[in-house]
């Protein structure tokens, strides 16, 4: 089984085809394999972040952002512990059966006109335990030979009635959690990062590290995974510095569960991982969720 891990794949392109399907996997692409990619993150891939063809792979504790397709095509992947957000199509299945645990969910980007999800020939998606945020069930395109199954996880009110589904809002710990403008945007080569300065800031020595970024609320519509901080200093990975200015307004988001969170304990604990995507072991938090129960619904484990 090949092993890729802690890997950062960042505003690649494909083009051509793979055995006569086109534009699977700009950041990787898998055919007749069983990878384990485990503790990467996949920013802004063309076409496709995970191009999963015939390979049955097993994806955890992973982030995808921007362009944040995966393409599952006959084949039986497994997603753990994953955070999806996308201003287009999160996942296509052709023929796709994958698994999806414990991960997170969220449309930068409603109003684009794709659909969040395609179940196209004969696809099952089975979800447990997992956050659909700002993903309506409307979004979801289903052919009639094709299925999607939602279990013990969060959903928007749309959604049909599933097992031990739960509707409403995350309570996520910061959606925004900061915003500002920036006063300057220009890119480091040496460090592959793009620099965003918002110089009237005062933030913590890496305080939204591993967090989420929206650098320009009005235009642009991804988002980011925060590299480090300073404490008037965003680092993002790859050259964005074309696409954001000088008094961009921006958001910064934390997806972390409050203690407010109607996800705290109430996920399927014979099905979650025994860590979530940042390696906590999971909590019995006393008074909340199902009595008894530890894990939580979505990536990130609360910790009281």
């Amino acid at each position: 089984m090949p092993y890729i891990s802690d890997c950062i794949f960042v505003d690649n392109r494909i083009s051509g085809t793979v055995d006569g399907i086109g534009k699977v996997g700009g950041g990787i692409c898998n055919e007749y394999s069983m990878p384990l990619i485990e503790g990467c993150i996949f920013n802004n891939n063309l076409y496709e972040s995970v191009g999963n063809h015939d390979s049955d792979s097993l994806i955890r504790n992973t982030i995808f952002t921007g362009y944040a397709s995966i393409s599952n095509n006959s084949c039986y992947p497994v997603f753990e512990n994953c955070i999806i957000i996308a201003n287009s199509t999160m996942m296509l299945n052709d023929n796709g059966l994958p698994t999806i645990i414990n991960s997170t969910f969220i449309d930068s980007w409603q109003s684009n006109g794709d659909d969040s999800i395609y179940m196209l020939f004969y696809s099952k998606v089975f979800v447990i335990n997992s956050i659909f945020h700002a993903v309506f069930y409307e979004d979801i395109f289903i052919e009639d030979n094709s299925e999607i199954n939602i279990e013990y996880s969060l959903v928007k009110d749309d959604f049909p009635d599933g097992k031990n589904n739960i509707k409403g809002d995350p309570a996520f710990t910061g959606c925004p959690e900061s915003t500002g403008e920036w006063t300057d945007v220009y890119y480091d080569k040496q460090r592959f990062q793009t620099i965003l300065e918002d110089s009237s800031s005062r933030w913590g020595q890496g305080l939204f590290k591993n967090k989420f970024i929206q650098p320009d609320i009005d235009t642009d519509h991804n988002w980011y995974v925060i590299a480090d901080n300073t404490e008037n200093e965003i680092m993002i990975w790859g050259d964005v510095a074309d696409d954001i200015s000088e008094g961009n307004t921006y958001n910064l988001f934390d997806l972390h569960l409050s203690e407010n969170s109607p996800c705290i304990d109430t996920a399927s604990d014979d099905d979650a991982p025994d860590t979530d995507i940042e390696g906590n072991s999971r909590v019995n938090v006393p008074g909340k969720g199902d009595n008894g129960t530890a894990a939580d619904i979505g990536a990130y484990e609360y910790q009281p």
